[in-house]
């Protein structure tokens, strides 16, 4: 198994959970893996807006009326996890 410059293993995934879509039948898979090498920083973080990137995916995602959005992570798994949004 090869390691992220950040040192996560790759394959790991949380579930974001959207109450505002309780009864829908739709899931969304964000892959949110890379290490943004060419970017030098980690893109899945970078603020637009006042939001991440992968805040405004995950957010897409549910407003276009999925109910779970499930995040796959690989680079720095541990940092992008911890700045994930709470959805309300």
């Amino acid at each position: 198994m090869t390691r992220g410059r950040c040192g996560s293993a790759p394959g790991r995934f949380t579930t974001v959970s959207s109450p505002r879509n309780p009864g829908a039948r739709v899931a969304a898979l964000v892959l949110a893996a890379g290490e943004s090498r060419r970017l030098g920083r980690l893109k899945q973080l970078v603020v637009r807006d006042g939001r991440t990137l992968l805040e405004r995916t995950i957010r897409a995602a549910t407003d276009a009326g999925a109910c779970n959005v499930v995040v796959v992570l690989g680079a720095c798994a541990d940092a992008i996890e911890t700045s994930m949004p709470a959805l309300p």
